[in-house]
Formats: C-alpha cells, structure tokens, sequence
C-alpha cells in the first residue's frame, strides 16, 4: 500500500506542528520548514481543520496547531481525513463488481478481506506521536 502524496504532506505537517505544541504556526512557516509548496498545504491544512485535528486562528499572528495529543491522532485517522478509506474497500484487480457473492470472483477478493482489516488496525494503533520519535528524516520524503 502506498500513501498519496496529500497524506504524505498531512503526516508530516502534522508531526511538525506536534514539535511546536505552544506556538501558532503559520502555512508560511510550515512550508519553510517542510518544503510543502503553500497553496498546496493551505487545502491540507483546511482539511485537517476540517477532520479536526487541527485548530486555526486567523489573523496576523494566527496560524495553525494541534487540536488533540499527538499521541490521539492515529495515521488511520489522517489517511481517512485527507485520501478517505474507500481504497480498502474497492477491488484490488479494478473489478466493478468484486464480491464473494459474485460468480468467478475476483481471484483477490479474499486474501484481501483477511488482511485490509489488519492493516486499518495497525494504522489505527500507529499515532503521530510514534511517528515522531522514528523519523528523524521527516523533512527528507519526496516533496
């Protein structure tokens, strides 16, 4: 499985707003620090607002920091929030119709099922603040 790149820019806006719990960190800023082109990071971050793990204040010395422990917000939670879930449910092979009911049923359909759900669950108990102590290269992933 592999991550999108709006996911991508979501974790590790994430991961360096969770090092600056008792600042208001700006899209500007974030993008000095990331590399996160700011037009781009500005829908993330709206969007992280959305989902609320992020609060926003607005004006001059606004910005954006983390609404909940980094240690509450699961990589789960940020790939639902930002690219959605329905990549596990769809058939791995592109079949419209992919289901153990369907005759001459996708030859993946399920291997898959047995293992989607485990990976949903280990996104789920792997949380930012996990992340933050295991990615010193952060700043390094394909921009």
């Amino acid at each position: 499985m592999k991550l999108n790149l709006t996911t991508k820019h979501a974790i590790r806006s994430l991961l360096y707003l969770g090092g600056q719990p008792e600042e208001l960190c700006s899209v500007r800023k974030i993008h000095e620090v990331t590399g996160i082109p700011q037009k781009y990071l500005g829908h993330v971050m709206r969007r992280l607002c959305e989902a609320e793990m992020v609060t926003a204040s607005r004006g001059k010395k606004g910005g954006y920091r983390l609404a909940k422990d980094p240690g509450q917000i699961s990589i789960a939670r940020v790939l639902a929030a930002v690219e959605g879930l329905e990549a596990f449910d769809e058939c791995m092979l592109g079949l419209d119709s992919c289901n153990s009911a369907t005759r001459g049923f996708c030859p993946l359909h399920e291997p898959w099922q047995i293992h989607r759900h485990g990976i949903l669950e280990t996104l789920e108990k792997v949380s930012l603040a996990d992340l933050a102590g295991t990615a010193p290269c952060v700043w390094e992933l394909p921009k």
